[in-house]
Parts: C-alpha cells; structure tokens; sequence
C-alpha cells in the first residue's frame, strides 16, 4: 500500500485494468464471476471430454454497470474497490450533489447466490431527480450449456439447460502401483510437478508423498485403535527415494542430471510443504541446484517456495530476493495473479496467491504444525524489522506472535471455552518453558521453539490463575481473519488470511 493508513484489505482505483481478464473476482467458492464480466462458473460444473474439459462458462446475469446518463452536467469522481475483508466489489460515481455505489458480491451463507445492489445517497440540499443507468449486456446463450427460457417465477425469468455432453471431470486413469525392484519398491511412469518431464521412474517428489501418505494412515489408524496392515509400513520403507551420495542432492527422478532445465518447484518442496527430514547441507544444495536450472517463465508458486527454504536456511537476504520476484506475478490494481510473469497462463492463480502468502505464514515464523505442537523458528527478512501475526487458533486457544531481530512475543488472546489446553512456549535449545497465560504477553530472545499443550495440573489445584475473555466475548474465530503484518522503515505492508480457508 502507498499510504500506510489505508486499509491493507481494499485495493482501490480510478479505473478498470484494460485487459478483462484482470478484473476483480467475486466468489464464494461455488458461483464466481468476474466484475461486468459476461461469464460466470460454478463448482464441479465442467464440459468437454479428455484433454478438452474446462469449466462450463454460464451466461452472468451480473454483468450490470452503473453509469451517468450523457450530458448529466456534472463532474463525478468514479471509484472501483475489491475489499477483501468483506469479499466484495464497489463501484462508485461522486458528484457535489449525490453518491451512487453499486455493491456486488457473491452471497456467503446463500452459496447458490450472486448478486448486486445499488444505492444512492444525496450529499447536498435539493428534491430534484437522481436519475442514472444500470447498463446490462447480458445475453442468455452459452458454448456450453444448452439453454432455453423457462416459466416465470415470482417476477423472475429463469433459464432452464438440456446438455447431455454435459460432464463433471475427466475420465479416470488407472493407477500405476510401485513395483519391486532390487534397490526398492519403485513408482513407474509418472508426472511430478515439474511438467517438462513427464512419465519419468522415481520421482522423489511423488515417492515421498507415497511414503508420507502411508505412514498417515498408519498413524491415523492407530490413533483411532484399529488395526494397521503390516505391509503399509513395510511398503513405506522400501520405496526408493533418489539420492546421489558423490553430489549431495536429490535427483528430481532416475537419470536426471544436473543442469537439466525444470518448470517449476519440485524437489524444493520436500522440507516444505512436504515433511521429509533433510540435513542442511542437502537442503541447501537442492536449492542451489534447481534454483539455477528452474525456467524464467514458471508459474508463480516457484519462487515463494524456493524462499521458503533460504529462510529455513537462515539466509535472509537471498530468500527476500527470491519472495520478491513473486510479485512479477501480480497484477494492479485488484491484485490478480497471473500463472505466468508475462501475464500468460491461468488469470487470479490462486496457486501463486497461496504460495506467497505460505512463505510470510509459515517461512518468516518457521511455522510447522506436528503432533506435538506448532514450531517456530522466526527470521527477519532483509529489510523487515519487525512480523506479526495474529488470529492464529490451536488447540481451542486463539494467539498473535510477533518477532522482530531481538525478540519474541506470544500471547493468548482468547479460549474457546474451559475444554480448551492452557498452552506453553519450550524454547530450544535451553528447553525453557513459559506457559502463555491469556491475556498475557510473553516475551523472550528471538529463539526457535514450540507451542504446545501444558501438561495436566495435579488433580484439585486450582485453575483460576488462567483468567480471559472466550470465544463468545469475541468475533467467531471462524470468521476472523488472520492478520499478518510486515514491519519496515517503508510503509507497513499488510496480509490477511482466513484461516477458515487454510
């Protein structure tokens, strides 16, 4: 933001990007439209067969526009504003004598909803008209859809579809098993990824996922008391996982050589976000080596990824390099991210979008949910004095962390009720542990460490040396947003995330 009093969560301009496909989305995750956009989507609503499948384009009844009849003689300011908070659009025209604003927004608790309203309010004396157009270019035809007018409903047409090429996805491919081998159980013939190589043997992107999703199940299985097949496990430890011992790095799959060119983070995932224990000097190395072959023209998630293991690394300077090249991906004023660099690929690439915000959430804090708790290993990147993030919910408790170079912060601000845990902070590598009473600040050297449940207080000790508000005294904290603020000499740049939505 250029001024750090705006609002973080509204982008605002005086007029439209002149590409469409940058308009401003509304969506509420099963209807999504562009503003004044002629086309709408809805979830799992697909059509084609195989290689040509897409999401059905519908005709967009939305596709409204508020504008100044010609020759109104007045000068009007007009204003087009995505608030992120509230996910909708606002499109407003301003004059000496009245506001109009035209508010559109895909229904949260209604999700078969889309709609708009438009309101009007005078801002000088005076009983004349106020009279301004809704322009509509909506047309009721569809490449899709077979569409015919049905019967009216209560004042209202409607469109009634009759498309029996109609489909929901693609067919489904049979599933390649691992087969044994003399060095392991091994995963033929499969895409990574990196889509530059396809049907390649071992990927150990892919082979780690196996192995991660069988010990999941094994684990969950035990959790919940019920038999684990002995061959899970089994399996799991026999599936090959790359490595070359001369070079120290992960061979993205068998017979890959160094300074063959990638498409995209692959191999750089495991550490983060796929759980694969490495020594630094692998991880490091995977970076360098995919970091120098990794092609220019990827999508948007790559680098952000690539940022995530510097700051693991304790490399400050190269991961801010390597975050910031993330924003070739976003495009003013509404935000949008494009797959591509150049702008080419899919448009508001919610991929790009989440890798981003996955390197401020989970690399600056060192964020890792485990079994045991949340870990934190906080770095200040190059240029960012101080992080912090609030809104965070574990375990029942609701927590802001912030970090700046010297020092940590936690505090519980909130219980879900008296169920939920009271919590602690285990600092490593001194093992100190504070226990983070709500509504208390808890400050400490910068350090890595854990948040995680107190053990159990001895039975008929008192519990009321944990005074705070719940959950009922404050904002659902299914609805409230977390807060992620970036601190600089510069002017203060702000995230939100719904966790709801993590």
């Amino acid at each position: 933001m250029e001024d750090a009093g705006e609002d973080p969560t509204t982008f605002a301009a005086h007029s439209l990007p002149s590409d469409p496909r940058l308009l401003a989305t509304v969506t509420n995750a099963y209807l999504g439209t562009r503003v004044f956009h002629d086309t709408l989507h809805v979830s799992g609503v697909y059509n084609g067969a195989g290689g040509d499948t897409h999401r059905a384009m519908l005709p967009s009844p939305l596709n409204v526009r508020l504008e100044a009849p010609a020759g109104m003689g007045e000068q009007l300011t007009e204003t087009f504003a995505l608030d992120t908070n509230t996910g909708s659009f606002l499109h407003t025209l301003e004059g000496p004598r009245f506001r109009a604003s035209q508010c559109i927004y895909a229904h949260r608790t209604l999700p078969h909803v889309l709609a708009f309203r438009v309101s009007i309010a005078r801002l000088a004396p005076g009983s004349g008209p106020i009279t301004l157009l809704l322009r509509s270019a909506f047309s009721p035809e569809s490449p899709d859809l077979d569409l015919h007018q049905g019967p009216d409903f209560q004042g209202a047409r409607h469109l009634t579809c009759a498309s029996p090429t109609l489909t929901t996805g693609v067919e489904g491919r049979p599933l390649r098993l691992c087969t044994e081998h003399h060095l392991g159980l091994v995963c033929p013939g499969v895409m990574s990824p990196d889509e530059y190589h396809s049907g390649v043997n071992n990927s150990v992107y892919t082979n780690v996922l196996v192995q991660n999703s069988l010990r999941f199940a094994a684990a969950l299985a035990q959790d919940l008391g019920l038999p684990i097949p002995s061959q899970w496990l089994a399996v799991a430890d026999k599936i090959k996982v790359p490595f070359d011992v001369e070079q120290n790095f992960h061979p993205e799959f068998d017979g890959y050589e160094p300074g063959e060119v990638v498409k995209q983070a692959d191999v750089v995932l495991l550490g983060y976000p796929v759980p694969f224990s490495l020594s630094p000097d692998v991880r490091r190395k995977n970076l360098e080596i995919y970091e120098a072959v990794t092609s220019p023209q990827g999508p948007a998630m790559t680098w952000s990824m690539f940022a995530v293991g510097w700051m693991e690394l304790k490399d400050a300077v190269r991961a801010r390099g390597l975050l910031d090249r993330s924003f070739a991906n976003m495009a003013e004023p509404f935000k949008v991210w494009t797959e591509n660099a150049d702008g080419s690929g899919a448009v508001n690439f919610l991929t790009g979008m989440g890798g981003f915000l996955q390197a401020v959430v989970f690399g600056c804090t060192g964020f890792r949910v485990t079994r045991a708790g949340v870990t934190f290993d906080p770095v200040c990147l190059s240029g960012i004095s101080r992080v912090s993030v609030s809104g965070i919910f574990y375990q029942g408790n609701k927590l802001n962390f912030s970090f700046s170079e010297d020092s940590v912060t936690v505090e519980v601000t909130a219980r879900a009720g008296p169920w939920a845990p009271h919590l602690e902070a285990e600092l490593w590598p001194s093992q100190s542990r504070l226990s983070l009473l709500p509504g208390h600040k808890v400050s400490f050297p910068r350090s890595a460490g854990r948040i995680q449940m107190s053990p159990p207080k001895l039975p008929g000790s008192s519990s009321s040396e944990f005074p705070g508000r719940t959950f009922s005294d404050v904002r659902d904290p299914l609805q409230s947003p977390l807060w992620v603020t970036l601190g600089s000499s510069s002017p203060t740049e702000s995230l939100t995330v719904d966790p709801a939505s993590e």
